[in-house]
């Protein structure tokens, strides 16, 4: 869904991004429209005007990390990229692990990963 809603601003320079999700965990129904079109992992979006993104209450899960790669596929001019990880998960996490090191593949972005930690944040850059 985020990429046909980024399809109808091909000239934006900001994205905010912010997920929120219910405490319960409900897996996805056979069918899901969240899986459609099937090949949305694949998908190039013009997005060549995107100077800086925010990503806000990432998890690290497989589905947010295609999305993460996707943006970066498809950008041009990215300056700078600033992601808060959800409460829920560690710097051990493996889907951390996945952000950090596809950041590795972009030195030329300034990137700043932060997680709340009680009253205040830890920055990975």
């Amino acid at each position: 869904m985020m990429l046909c809603l980024l399809r109808t601003q091909p000239i934006m320079q900001r994205l905010k991004v912010v997920l929120k999700r219910d405490k319960v965990r409900v897996p996805c129904p056979v069918n899901c429209p969240c899986e459609h079109p099937i090949n949305w992992r694949s998908e190039d979006v013009s997005l060549s005007n995107l100077e800086v993104v925010e990503i806000h209450g990432l998890q690290g899960e497989d589905d947010e990390v295609d999305f993460l790669k996707g943006i970066l596929r498809c950008v041009t001019v990215l300056r700078r990229l600033t992601m808060t990880i959800s409460d829920d998960i560690s710097p051990s996490n493996n889907g951390y692990e996945k952000i950090c090191s596809i950041m590795k593949e972009y030195p030329d972005v300034e990137c700043h990963i932060m997680a709340s930690v009680s009253e205040g944040f830890f920055i990975h850059e």
